[in-house]
């Protein structure tokens, strides 16, 4: 009986040898398929990771400012307060700008802005920790309580620079 068996195997030689082509080109694609499916998951999550690597290294300033009232030399002192969130900064050009107010003849009142560009050294601000900048403005027109802070920052390896307008209580950021 056992004869016979290999009788047939030596007989269908060929088959079986085309046979087992075939099931080693099927396992071989599934093999390349299990890869690719791998590959692409482990693509997705690199980038998801690096993607959160970029938001926890970006730094998020926050701004205030503090106007006093105009006196009577027309003399407005300004106190700028920087902090940042998430990451620190290094913080590298600062202006403001302050509207004030122009009365023309005809009653008609012209909004226009005062504009002080602050050069400064650059300024690392650590998460937690408050930059502060003091400075006055002299005007002979009447300034409003309405003010812009344009900044320019980068990350602390200075790979990214970053711009951002605050005009009152809204933010414009540009990467």
């Amino acid at each position: 009986m056992l004869f016979c068996q290999m009788d047939w195997i030596i007989k269908n030689q060929v088959l079986l040898s085309a046979l087992t082509n075939v099931i080693l080109a099927a396992l071989t694609a599934l093999l390349v398929l299990i890869n690719i499916f791998y590959v692409r998951a482990s693509w997705k999550m690199m980038r998801l990771m690096e993607s959160d690597v970029k938001i926890r290294t970006y730094p998020r300033p926050r701004v205030s400012v503090k106007l006093s009232k105009q006196n009577a030399n027309g003399e407005l002192n300004y106190l700028i307060t920087v902090r940042t969130a998430n990451a620190p900064m290094r913080l590298t050009f600062l202006q403001i700008g302050i509207k004030y107010s122009l009365n023309v003849p005809d009653d008609f009142e012209f909004e226009h802005s005062e504009v002080s560009m602050l050069r400064l050294n650059p300024a690392v601000i650590l998460v937690g920790q408050e930059w502060e900048y003091f400075g006055s403005m002299t005007s002979e027109h009447k300034l409003l309580d309405e003010f812009s802070v344009g900044m320019r920052y980068t990350d602390m390896a200075g790979y990214e620079k970053y711009e951002t307008l605050q005009i009152g209580d809204s933010y414009l950021i540009r990467g």
